[in-house]
């Protein structure tokens, strides 16, 4: 199997006015790859580090994925989706398999803080015009899915829309899903599972996994060298103040 390295790419933490925002997208497939650790599935892409498929037959097996520009690429029945957030996202033939239920998982722990409510998100589009995949979002504190269960989110991906023939299709449009959470401590798990137990269609797109703190937590920020500029100049005109 064809080992492939994870991207993941933070938008960064902002401290402002004595308070902490975290907002990141922690994966969108830009590089064309990921770490087949953080799957069950099989990969059936490229080989060496290039994404798409060899042929449209590429993941005709269920419980395959590849990183494409398009589906329709890697398999002939799909619509030709293309991504929500260019270049790549990731398609899935999803599998009745409890064995292959873990779609996506990653550990995040740069920028989570114990107490602070957070929103794991991602964008879903379904490939075929039949056989809805059954997805959940799940939370998990600390490394791996064995810690505590903070929260899930169950929802069902829409489908492609049939224009009279196989493969002729129209792509179904990317849907945001999330959960909220409350961290436990600093590091966390997300995982994108699969709940469906059909082999057939539960086709469905990933793309621009993210993590965006919606509570502010106080924080002792080391004040940025115009800061200390400020302060001083502050200081120094009640000094002259005081001396009239």
């Amino acid at each position: 199997m064809h080992k492939i390295s994870k991207t993941i790419i933070y938008a960064g933490i902002l401290c402002v006015a004595g308070t902490t925002s975290f907002a990141a997208v922690i994966q969108n497939f830009d590089s064309g790859n990921i770490s087949l650790g953080n799957t069950a599935l099989t990969y059936g892409g490229n080989a060496g580090p290039s994404a798409g498929c060899a042929s449209n037959s590429a993941l005709y097996g269920e419980g395959t994925y590849a990183v494409t520009s398009s589906a329709s690429s890697c398999h002939s029945l799909w619509a030709p989706t293309g991504p929500q957030s260019t270049p790549y996202f990731m398609a899935v033939n999803g599998s009745s398999l409890a064995s292959q239920a873990n779609i996506y998982s990653q550990t995040v722990a740069t920028g989570i803080i114990a107490g602070q409510t957070f929103n794991f998100s991602g964008f879903f589009s379904g490939l075929y015009s039949v056989g809805a995949a059954n997805l959940v979002l799940k939370v998990y504190d600390g490394a791996g899915t064995s810690g505590t269960l903070l929260n899930s989110s169950a929802f069902t991906t829409n489908l492609a829309t049939p224009a009279g023939s196989n493969p002729a299709q129209f792509p179904a449009s990317w849907v945001q899903q999330s959960v909220s959470f409350t961290a436990l401590s600093n590091t966390v798990t997300v995982q994108v599972f699969s709940a469906s137990t059909i082999a057939g269609g539960n086709d469905f797109g990933l793309d621009t996994l993210a993590i965006v703190q919606t509570s502010n937590g106080s924080t002792s920020a080391t004040p940025e060298p115009a800061s200390f500029f400020l302060a001083g100049s502050a200081l120094l005109g009640l000094a002259m103040i005081r001396r009239k």
